[in-house]
């Protein structure tokens, strides 16, 4: 019975991998421009929820943004011709390594210069997010002002 729930959570974690390819892919669209036939940001949603479906089975969390969009892993040659800095710990890393990236760019209000953290970073911080949503602020209202609050909030908690 342990095996079979073992590879029903392997299944979910390769599902999830193409999920969050195609997000990434749609993100890409939609910064270019390639939104006018679809709705994206339904699509993007969608798969958002069946994301975080698959992660309350298989216990996996993910690296946000301080946008709050899931941050992707990528070779850094991938989204930069040359190295990148770490938008946490600030240190420069080599194009061949790998960052998690915000497919958002420059159409966030918070990060008009992109955002991306290293490996080390992104991890740690998936650490702390896990421990800080146990102990998150309750009545968090999807108004604008609690909106912006959290917002500054992971921005403040990613600058630590």
């Amino acid at each position: 019975n342990d095996n079979d729930n073992d590879d029903s959570i392997q299944q979910y974690r390769r599902l999830n991998t193409n999920v969050t390819e195609f997000r990434r892919q749609l993100l890409k669209m939609k910064r270019h421009g390639h939104d006018q036939d679809i709705d994206i940001d339904a699509q993007l949603e969608r798969l958002a929820q069946i994301r975080d479906a698959m992660q309350a089975c298989t216990g996996d969390r993910i690296t946000t943004c301080i946008c709050g969009e899931q941050l992707f892993r990528r070779k850094a040659s991938e989204c930069y011709g040359n190295n990148y800095w770490c938008n946490r710990c600030f240190k420069t890393y080599s194009k061949d390594t790998y960052l998690y990236h915000c497919e958002v760019h420059k159409q966030c209000a918070y990060h008009q210069f992109g955002y991306d953290l290293c490996e080390e970073c992104a991890m740690l911080l998936r650490t702390e997010t896990d421990a800080d949503n146990t102990a998150a602020v309750d009545g968090d209202n999807a108004d604008n002002d609690n909106d912006r609050n959290g917002a500054l909030q992971r921005i403040v908690h990613r600058l630590r």
